[in-house]
C-alpha cells in the first residue's frame, strides 16, 4: 500500500479509507473489464452485421476522462491516486516490508486503538492482496498526439490491439475536431486526403478504418462523409453545413479542378491560351458514348451504393471524362458559376499558377505559368485577337526592354504569331507609319536583314551593335 492510500480521508479512520480505496478500484477494474469484454465483443460482432453496426457506439477501452465523468466525487488526485495503485507492478515494493514493524507497534497499543487497528489490518491485507493479483490484468496505454490516458484489461484485449483501439480513438477525435472546425470557421469541406497529416504515425490504410469508425459512434454522428465525381472524398459537419450546402461545395470544387484541369494542359501540351467563353463550350470525350452513359448510371445507383462503391464510381467517373473533367463531368455550366469559380481560383493557393489576361474587347484568356511564361502568354494573346501591328510592336518592345534586343523581323514568320508572311513587310510598314508606334524603329545589319527595336529602352547604336552580331558575326561563328 503506498502512502497515498494509507493517509485516512478527513472524517474517516485509516481502516475505513483503505475499505473505501478497495471499493474505488474494484468498481474502476469491473468497468474497465466490462467495456473491454462485453463491448469489446459487440463490436467485433457489429462489424459483421452490416447497418446494425450503427447502435454500437463505446469504444472498448476506458478513457480516463470518462472514468472521471463516471466518477465525479472522487475529484481528478483521488482517481489518479487509485489508477497508481492498480497498475503498479505486482511483486510488493520494499517499502511495504518494512512498514510491517510499524503496524506491530499498533497492536501493543492500548484496547480501544488495537480494535481499531485490527479491523484495518484485516483488510488491508486483503486489499493488498487484490491489488497485487486482482488489478493485475488492467493496464494503460497513452497515445502521445492528443496525451489521452485509456485503460484496458488484457484478459480481453492484447497490447497491440488496445494500442491501435486507442491510436482509433485519438484519430477519430483529431478528425471531428478539424472537420467541425474548417465546417463551422471557414465554411469549406474537409478533404480526406488532408487528414494524413494528424495521424502521422499510422499504417497505410489505417485511417480509413478509423474514419469508418465515426459513422459507429453516437458522439460523432454530425460528421458526414461526401464523395465528388472526380473521386475525392471530403468530410464536413451537417452542425454548421447542410447536405444541400456540401454538395454544392462539392460541385464548384469539382467545376474548379475541372479548369484548372483543362488551362493547365492546353497551356502544356498545346502552348495555347484557353478562353473563358470556350469552357462553356464542352469537348467531346475519346468515347462520348461512354462517356454520356456513366454519369447518368453514377446519378441512378448513388442511393443503394456503400462509401467504397461510390468511391470507385467516381473513379471511373473521372477515368471516363478524358483530358475534360469540366466538360464532362458537370454540364452545363451557368455564366455566374463560372465567375464565381474563377473568382475563387484567384485567391486559392491550390491555383496560384492559373494567370489570366483580358483584351480590350473584354474577352479574358487563361494560362497556366507552370508551362508558359508571362511574357510569352502576352505574345499568344496579341496573335489571339489578331492584331499584327499590336502583336509586331509589343513583342519588339518586350525584347528590347527584357534581353535587350532587337527583332529580326522575319521572326514573324513563325505560325505562333498567326500573321500572313505573304502581308508581313506591308504590315511593318503601315505599323511605322502611326503614330501609337513611333517609338519603334528600323536598323539593318551589313548583310541587309532588317531589325526592329524600340527606342523606349534601347539606343540606336546600341541596336545595330546586336543586329549585326546576330546577323552576321553570329554566323560566322558559330
Amino acid at each position: 500500500m503506498t502512502e497515498t492510500s494509507q493517509l485516512p480521508e478527513e472524517g474517516k479512520s485509516e481502516a475505513e479509507a483503505v475499505k473505501t480505496s478497495e471499493k474505488i478500484q474494484k468498481k474502476i477494474a469491473k468497468i474497465v473489464r466490462e467495456n473491454s469484454q462485453n463491448l469489446g465483443k459487440k463490436l467485433a460482432v457489429a462489424s459483421l452485421r452490416g447497418t446494425e453496426r450503427a447502435q454500437y457506439t463505446v469504444s472498448a477501452l476506458t478513457g480516463v476522462s470518462f472514468l472521471g465523468t463516471l466518477l465525479p466525487d472522487l475529484g481528478p488526485e483521488k482517481l489518479e491516486a487509485n489508477l497508481a495503485e492498480m497498475l503498479k507492478e505486482e511483486a510488493p515494493e520494499p517499502e511495504k516490508v518494512e512498514t510491517e514493524p510499524a503496524k506491530d507497534e499498533a497492536v501493543e497499543a492500548e484496547p480501544v486503538e488495537a480494535v481499531k487497528v485490527e479491523p484495518a489490518k484485516a483488510e488491508a491485507e486483503p486489499a493488498r492482496k487484490i491489488k497485487e493479483n486482482k488489478f493485475k490484468d488492467i493496464k494503460s496505454v497513452v497515445v502521445t498526439a492528443t496525451g489521452a490516458r485509456y485503460l484496458y484489461s488484457e484478459m480481453y484485449i492484447a497490447r497491440g490491439y488496445a494500442e491501435f483501439l486507442a491510436r482509433a480513438e485519438a484519430t477519430r477525435i483529431l478528425v471531428a475536431e478539424k472537420v467541425r472546425e474548417t465546417s463551422e470557421k471557414l465554411g469549406e469541406l474537409t478533404t480526406v486526403s488532408s487528414l494524413d497529416s494528424l495521424a502521422p504515425a499510422l499504417e497505410p490504410g489505417e485511417l480509413d478504418v478509423h474514419l469508418a469508425g465515426l459513422a459507429m459512434d453516437e458522439r460523432f454522428k454530425d460528421i458526414k462523409s461526401l464523395v465528388a465525381l472526380t473521386g475525392t472524398r471530403y468530410l464536413y459537419s451537417d452542425a454548421y453545413i447542410t447536405r444541400e450546402r456540401a454538395e454544392a461545395i462539392a460541385r464548384a470544387e469539382v467545376i474548379k479542378a475541372g479548369i484548372a484541369k483543362r488551362v493547365r494542359e492546353t497551356s502544356r501540351n498545346l502552348a495555347e491560351l484557353t478562353t473563358v467563353s470556350s469552357l462553356m463550350e464542352p469537348v467531346p470525350a475519346p468515347e462520348p458514348e461512354k462517356a454520356e452513359a456513366r454519369p447518368a448510371e453514377a446519378v441512378e445507383a448513388e442511393p443503394v451504393k456503400t462509401e467504397a462503391e461510390r468511391i470507385e464510381a467516381a473513379r471511373a467517373e473521372a477515368e471516363a471524362a478524358g483530358p475534360d473533367l469540366l466538360s464532362t463531368l458537370v454540364p452545363p455550366l451557368e455564366p455566374g458559376e463560372l465567375d464565381v469559380s474563377l473568382a475563387e481560383m484567384a485567391k486559392d493557393e491550390r491555383f496560384k499558377d492559373i494567370k489570366s489576361l483580358v483584351v480590350s474587347t473584354g474577352a479574358v484568356y487563361l494560362y497556366s505559368e507552370t508551362f508558359i511564361s508571362k511574357t510569352y502568354a502576352g505574345l499568344l494573346l496579341r496573335a489571339e485577337v489578331n492584331d499584327p501591328f499590336a502583336t509586331i510592336a509589343e513583342t519588339v518592345r518586350d525584347e528590347s526592354r527584357i534581353y535587350p534586343r532587337p527583332t529580326n523581323i522575319y521572326r514573324f514568320n513563325v505560325p505562333v504569331f498567326n500573321i500572313d508572311p505573304a502581308e508581313l513587310l506591308t504590315h511593318i510598314a503601315r505599323m511605322l507609319e502611326r503614330e501609337e508606334y513611333k517609338d519603334i524603329k528600323m536598323v539593318h545589319a551589313s548583310n541587309g536583314v532588317p531589325f526592329l527595336y524600340s527606342n523606349l529602352y534601347m539606343e540606336e547604336p546600341f541596336a545595330i551593335g546586336l543586329a549585326e552580331w546576330e546577323a552576321v558575326e553570329d554566323e560566322e561563328n558559330p
